[in-house]
């Protein structure tokens, strides 16, 4: 999860997830299964679904910054 800019609020949650190989993901399902153990305002209002790997350090840490970077340009669903 990450922050993305928000005029109303500064920033919002921002879900970006990958499927395991020969699996989909069910962002409804997903979201709902969320929406059941966090509090409201942890719960992502967009999702990005990406095939392959998010993108990580030499540390092995996700590079958050690229993912902000990136924004829409990979299958970017909001809701």
């Amino acid at each position: 999860m990450i922050g993305v800019d928000d005029p109303e609020l500064g920033q919002r949650v921002k879900a970006v997830v990958v499927a395991r190989f020969g699996h989909t993901i069910d962002v409804e399902a997903v979201r709902a299964w969320c929406a059941s153990q966090l509090a409201y305002y942890k719960v992502p209002e967009q999702w990005e679904v990406r095939e392959g790997s998010l993108p990580r350090n030499a540390a092995g840490k996700i590079l958050k910054d690229v993912l902000r970077d990136a924004g829409a340009d990979t299958g970017f669903v909001e809701e």
